[in-house]
């Protein structure tokens, strides 16, 4: 091979490598996520749940449309997982009480997270949770 291809070989992982961490510090950078769907089953509820990550801490924050959230994270490359997640105790019911369930159900066993045309993926065993950025630009 020549040193010319070694070169373009090289450069060409490096922006791949680049482009890789940007994406991940975007999710995690103080952006703000709106649940849009769990399970490709869209929400449309008035108090729209939402995640915040911070890098620097490692922590999760959030709303499930009627408790806080909190807790902590790690992550390398795309493999995730969320700890010590726990809520405030306000009692809720009917579909809010039910989306905060299957939120936090999905949030305790997830096991990826990605970024795919803008919006944040967050899997494991029981599904997809989609969520959208509070301000696209920040993307």
């Amino acid at each position: 091979m020549s040193r010319l291809s070694m070169l373009i070989l090289l450069m060409l992982a490096a922006c791949a490598t680049d482009r890789q961490d940007s994406l991940r510090v975007h999710w995690s950078q103080g952006t703000q996520w709106t649940l849009l769907e769990i399970n490709a089953s869209a929400i449309d509820l008035p108090d729209t749940a939402s995640l915040n990550f911070d890098e620097k801490d490692r922590s999760i924050s959030g709303f499930t449309g009627c408790n806080r959230l909190f807790g902590s994270y790690t992550h390398q490359g795309d493999r995730f997982a969320i700890s010590k997640l726990g809520m405030s105790k306000r009692f809720c019911t009917g579909a809010q009480g039910e989306l905060e369930q299957r939120l936090v159900k999905q949030l305790q066993t997830a096991d990826r997270i990605r970024i795919l045309d803008g919006q944040l993926l967050i899997s494991g065993p029981f599904g997809i949770l989609t969520l959208a950025p509070e301000d696209p630009d920040a993307i």
